[in-house]
């Protein structure tokens, strides 16, 4: 293989290594944008809890409805607490000590001068490439974690918000 071809194939792999770091990138922001999603969200449907509960000690109800009372309550309760477990799993992600992402900068220490083959040095470029890569990546898998376990959590809180609804409508059915 020619030189060239030598160069242009490793242009093609660096070429392609970029493309990736980028998707990575892509891939960070969105993650952080759900997980800042269920945040947002779940404050709202702490309020919403909040609204339940003091419709669970309204005075109006009568002794006939307790067993409905205390079922509407254990239901937020629960709610609340899974929310709350997906709020405390979420704000994990503002520790930034530990989402710390790796980038491929040119170093004037490591350029193609200190190389005897321009070849040399692009395979050392690719390289950095694919550690940059691999760490980024396994950064991101974390935080996709966090989100997988508060999104877990945030839609069993919702649940049971659903159920604690229902069991209201039906103390007001019956």
């Amino acid at each position: 293989m020619k030189s060239n071809g030598k160069i242009e194939l490793l242009n093609d792999i660096r070429d392609h290594y970029l493309r990736s770091l980028e998707n990575e990138k892509e891939r960070m922001n969105g993650i952080e944008k759900k997980l800042y999603q269920v945040l947002n969200n779940s404050g709202f449907i702490v309020s919403l809890v909040g609204v339940f509960l003091s419709i669970l000690y309204n005075n109006s109800w009568n002794e006939d409805f307790q067993l409905i009372k205390m079922i509407f309550g254990i239901l937020l309760s629960i709610t609340f607490i899974f929310i709350g477990l997906s709020i405390y799993i979420a704000r994990k992600i503002f520790n930034v000590k530990k989402f710390i992402y790796m980038d491929v900068l040119p170093n004037p220490a490591v350029s193609s001068e200190n190389f005897e083959k321009i070849e040399d040095f692009k395979r050392s470029y690719i390289y950095s490439l694919i550690k940059c890569l691999k760490h980024n990546m396994r950064i991101n898998n974390k935080k996709a974690n966090i989100l997988i376990s508060s999104s877990k959590w945030f839609n069993w809180g919702l649940f049971f918000l659903v159920m604690s609804i229902i069991s209201l409508i039906i103390s007001d059915v019956f």
